[in-house]
Order: C-alpha cells, then sequence, then structure tokens
C-alpha cells in the first residue's frame, strides 16, 4: 500500500485531538495540508475551538405582529 505524503501541522493546530506522530513530525489525521485549513479563520475539524451559534432574530412585521398578538387571546 502507498503512503501518502502528509505535510507537518501548523502551530494553530497544536491542541488538536486529531494530530499524530508520523516518523519525526506530527501531522493531521484528517487532512493532508492542515495549513490550507486555517487560511479561512478555523480548522473545520478542529477539537480545540469552540464553535458559536449566533442564532439571528426574525424581523416581523409590525402589523403582522399586531395580529398575531390579537389570535392568542
Amino acid at each position: 500500500m502507498k503512503e501518502v505524503l502528509k505535510e507537518p501541522i501548523v502551530e494553530a493546530c497544536s491542541r488538536c485531538d486529531r494530530i499524530t506522530q508520523s516518523k519525526q513530525i506530527q501531522v493531521c489525521k484528517v487532512y493532508l495540508v492542515p495549513e490550507a485549513m486555517w487560511r479561512n479563520k478555523n480548522c473545520l475539524m478542529a477539537t480545540h475551538i469552540e464553535k458559536k451559534v449566533i442564532k439571528e432574530e426574525k424581523k416581523l412585521n409590525p402589523l403582522k405582529k399586531s395580529k398575531r398578538s390579537m389570535k392568542k387571546k
């Protein structure tokens, strides 16, 4: 079986649980080129980063809002 060449991790990956030792370097278990995953802010598979979900409230037309409140009574 042919061994795939993986690039070493970047500093941002240092605390991730998906790191493994390969020969003399640390590599990512998921990605071949970890540096590419950190170009767009955060790596999608990073285990050491908390992902915050921002819930956006829908804006409702005031007229519809008043009609809905009247139905509830």
